[in-house]
């Protein structure tokens, strides 16, 4: 069947794996076009260099992200340390440049690099950063973005943000990487540190960034990228991203767990502030968005041979498409009685005694509704001159729909 003579799917959501390079909306747009549905939306922005995790929900699973926004996430970043740009990644032009020397990298990677580690420690539990410039926070209507784009100077905003760990997994220091106008630096050097065409390649580039001259001259951060960022080397390594940042000297690893809302980029900055170092951040990967991990994700040219090979009805029975149930398991479940289905579905409250039995909940609390094993929706509690009712939060089904499913 072609394309265009499907119909849409029923709905669901994907737990996305984003790759490096293209936008969180352009796999939204992306996944309209092979699941033939307008309604579409992602959970949780990544930025463009970033990859990973993106949940993306379809059709009436769409109404599910008020209740996603406040999941926490957990990140994979890889800090180069020696620089900072505009946009506190690759991206970006250079603002400063530490020009570390053979001896600064010799004191960074003291005692098993205990210097960043003690500055991590410092970044956990509850802080406050300031919201990056290139962000899509909005100011008077419009993005932070649009007023750096434009060099118009705006007030720094703040925000609180929660790390509930900070993980070191691995740091390092890259000493071919030569300042070849620091005599100190060439001096320094052993014979054994470089060849030739090393010293011919660190020589051309100036510091400049290549990817080439990063596999040659980093070659310990390089193998570190693809053992930590698995696939990323083939995804983005071609990017035309890095054109004015300079070759690490330094460099490290750790992974985040982090409240919604947490600028990363912001905290590699933060903890290079620690150690008297400028930062931004190399390489990011969200392996986790609330209850959706990495391990379990689909690539995006997976899921389009998937619909390729077959039609929607497949792909909506897959069990790639999720149930808008699995976003939050930590909401209790009721399994209703059909008359009380169908008068929640009607709009009607509903006696929670039977529910509810000895449990107390409070009013802001939500539960998931099933009928027959189906999802139906969610509910709160609110209290009436009767009692504790369950009033419908959101729904997810029609109430004629389900009459004919189960009467």
């Amino acid at each position: 069947m072609s394309k265009k003579n499907r119909e849409s799917c029923k709905g669901g959501l994907l737990n996305i794996w984003k790759p490096a390079g293209i936008t969180s909306m352009q796999v939204v747009r992306q996944v309209k076009t092979l699941s033939q549905e307008s309604r579409v939306g992602h959970v949780g922005t990544l930025d463009p260099f970033a990859d990973g995790v993106l949940p993306v929900a379809i059709g009436k699973s769409t109404n599910m992200i008020k209740y996603m926004d406040d999941y926490n996430k957990t990140y994979r970043v890889m800090i180069n340390l020696g620089e900072s740009t505009t946009t506190q990644d690759l991206s970006g032009e250079v603002v400063k440049n530490d020009k570390l020397s053979l001896k600064d990298l010799e004191y960074f990677g003291l005692n098993n690099f205990e210097k960043i580690k003690s500055a991590a420690e410092k970044l956990t539990g509850k802080i406050t950063q300031a919201v990056p410039l290139y962000s899509a926070v909005k100011l008077d209507g419009k993005p932070m973005y649009w007023y750096a784009r434009n060099e118009i100077e705006v007030p720094v905003k703040t925000r609180a943000a929660y790390i509930y760990e900070a993980n070191f997994i691995a740091a390092g220091v890259n000493p071919r990487v030569l300042d070849v106008e620091n005599s100190k630096d060439v001096e320094q050097l052993d014979g054994e540190q470089h060849d030739g065409e090393q010293l011919k390649l660190a020589q051309e580039t100036k510091g400049n960034f290549t990817w080439e001259a990063f596999e040659r001259l980093c070659p310990e951060q390089a193998q570190a990228r693809k053992d930590y960022f698995p696939g990323l080397d083939q995804s983005f390594s071609d990017l035309d991203t890095a054109k004015y940042v300079n070759l690490p000297r330094a460099w490290a690893i750790f992974d985040l767990t982090v409240s919604s809302g947490t600028y990363v980029r912001t905290w590699a900055e933060d903890l290079a502030k620690i150690c008297g170092l400028s930062a931004y951040a190399f390489s990011l990967r969200r392996l986790a968005n609330g209850p959706y991990k990495l391990e379990d994700s689909i690539k995006l040219e997976g899921l389009e041979n998937i619909v390729e090979a077959s039609d929607l009805q497949d792909f909506d029975n897959s069990k790639l498409l999720l149930s808008p149930a699995t976003a939050r398991p930590d909401y209790p479940v009721l399994n209703l009685e059909y008359q009380d289905a169908v008068k929640l579905l009607q709009g009607q409250k509903v006696n929670a005694k039977k529910y509810l039995k000895s449990q107390e909940f409070h009013t802001d609390n939500y539960f998931r509704l099933f009928f027959a094993e189906k999802f139906i929706g969610l509910a709160k509690i609110i209290e009436t001159d009767r009692g504790k009712a369950l009033t419908a939060e959101r729904m997810f089904t029609e109430v004629e729909s389900f009459k004919s499913r189960f009467k």
